[in-house]
């Protein structure tokens, strides 16, 4: 699952503020010169080395969540196909780096904590509470799918997940709703944050 993972690590101790910087120049890095094989690679094995470090299992990560090996195999099998295997190879190391570095950011930082680092590099309270909203939202669409998936496979349905979207989207609307109108009853206002 998708959400903060309570550790004692070192990066788990790191400032939001220096992971936050950490990962955007991460990603710029990749985005730039990421078609070289030597940099992907690199980028591989530092995010190998920092989810030891952080005591997480990228494997089990990797493994928890389902979507990850489509959007790894698609782009790997059209670059096979379409272009050579060793473009097929860079092009998943490449993808395989930045889902890892996204994802040891979001499991060693709390969303509050996000939220925070957003502001003192002055991106509005707004934006940075959609932010942290957006990544608490994450964990519950998570088990949104997996109880709605196993409540239909009980009812004799499909594997096909194409049923899943329309009771899902309702649930998802029904809980913002539902925390939209709780907190305006309180009077929330995200700048006196």
């Amino acid at each position: 699952m998708i959400k903060y993972a309570h550790r004692e690590s070192a990066i788990h101790a790191l400032r939001p503020q220096a992971k936050l910087v950490f990962l955007v120049v991460s990603i710029s890095l990749l985005v730039f010169f990421g078609r070289e094989a030597a940099v992907s690679f690199g980028f591989l094995a530092l995010s190998l080395v920092l989810y030891s470090v952080a005591r997480i299992s990228p494997a089990r990560t990797i493994s928890s969540n389902r979507a990850i090996f489509a959007v790894l195999l698609i782009p790997f099998l059209f670059n096979l196909l379409a272009f050579s295997p060793e473009r097929a190879i860079t092009n998943a190391a490449y993808l395989s780096s930045v889902i890892l570095l996204s994802l040891l950011f979001v499991m060693t930082t709390k969303p509050s904590d996000f939220a925070n680092a957003l502001a003192s590099f002055l991106v509005p309270r707004r934006i940075a509470f959609a932010f942290s909203s957006a990544l608490n939202f994450i964990g519950y669409f998570e088990r949104s799918i997996e109880r709605t998936r196993v409540s239909q496979l009980s009812r004799a349905g499909s594997r096909n997940p194409l049923p899943l979207i329309v009771p899902v989207l309702h649930k998802a609307f029904r809980k913002a709703k539902t925390l939209s109108i709780s907190m305006e009853s309180r009077g929330f206002d995200p700048d006196r944050l």
